[in-house]
């Protein structure tokens, strides 16, 4: 699964690594080159650790072993049990519309499997013979079935939400057989948290991207930390501060065709579909990765509304590659 690290000296005292994991990019850099090695190592160890818990692909994970045993109470482990309770403060915090409790919706969309699967030429051809001729050039014919909007509109309000899980000292309890869907914080968490005590145990600057979501912890470089955000032509160039994170929220990176359907996975709570019209990318600047991930979905999930973006820096790539900056980034 991960690609063999190379470490690369960017200037005087600086090294990168770079890997694949989890689908997804992911970039390690440390201000001490002889941290690097290390550091690679703790990273991997890091990402296989979340996904042992928290992956709704893997049958054997924890998340997928509680779920069925929900409704009269699991003990998740200490992992477990942080990314849930960052998830669910996520949800407060947001209002609700960024929601784990989407993983569900996610699969009967058919976002089941890892996205690296989804774009696999064997599912694509499956899907495209499948394709329904009423939902392409004629469908704006088809009859309305009032009937069937009230069933949609009936099975959607009966659809588990964050509020639908409760804890009781270390015990968690919820819907039987509802699996979280904690990629909505489980790479930004991991970011937070291997940038953090990577940079403790090393006694080095570290920064840590995963597929967009990236964190910094100790002294940055002299120059800073120089990051290039999604946009055309490459992007503009910032700086993000010593122990600064940023999250990146688009809606082109995973997608997949399911049902005749081009799908992506930024689902509204509210719908229970993926986002329409989205803005292309929002790039957020905050304090944790967790709380720039959060921000910057919450964006998408608003079609492009800053309202959650009060005291933030950011930047959001709308549909037309227009570019829209805000806060400090102005």
């Amino acid at each position: 699964m991960a690609v063999a690290a190379t470490a690369t000296s960017l200037t005087p005292g600086l090294a990168i690594a770079e890997l694949f994991e989890w689908s997804t990019p992911v970039t390690v850099v440390t201000t001490n080159p002889l941290a690097l090695g290390l550091a690679v190592d703790y990273t991997r160890h890091m990402l296989a650790a979340v996904a042992d818990v928290a992956s709704r692909f893997d049958p054997t994970s924890e998340i997928n072993r509680l779920a069925p045993h929900l409704a009269t109470g699991v003990t998740p482990s200490v992992l477990l049990a942080q990314l849930i309770r960052t998830a669910l403060e996520i949800a407060e915090n947001t209002d609700g519309d960024v929601d784990a409790a989407i993983g569900p919706t996610l699969a009967h969309l058919g976002y089941d499997e890892d996205v690296a699967s989804l774009l696999s030429p064997t599912r694509v051809a499956e899907t495209q013979v499948a394709v329904d001729p009423q939902l392409t050039t004629r469908g704006w014919q088809r009859p309305v079935d009032a009937r069937q909007f009230q069933t949609e509109f009936a099975r959607r309000a009966s659809l588990p939400t964050w509020r639908s899980l409760r804890w009781h000292d270390r015990q968690l309890y919820g819907p039987a057989g509802l699996v979280l869907d904690l990629g909505v914080c489980a790479p930004a968490f991991t970011a937070d948290k291997l940038a953090k005590t990577m940079s403790a145990e090393f006694g080095c600057g570290v920064l840590v991207d995963i597929g967009g979501d990236l964190a910094t912890a100790g002294p940055a470089p002299a120059d800073g930390w120089r990051v290039r955000l999604p946009g055309e032509a490459g992007g503009r160039e910032v700086t993000v501060p010593a122990g600064m994170a940023l999250a990146t929220t688009g809606t082109h990176s995973r997608r997949w065709a399911h049902a005749g359907r081009i799908l992506h996975h930024i689902v509204d709570p509210r719908t229970r579909q993926p986002v329409v019209d989205p803005p292309r990318a929002v790039t957020v600047l905050a304090a944790t990765c967790v709380q720039a991930n959060a921000a910057a979905t919450a964006t998408v999930v608003r079609r492009g509304a800053t309202n959650v973006l009060a005291g933030l820096s950011a930047q959001i790539v709308h549909a037309d590659s227009s570019v829209t900056l805000h806060g400090r980034w102005r």
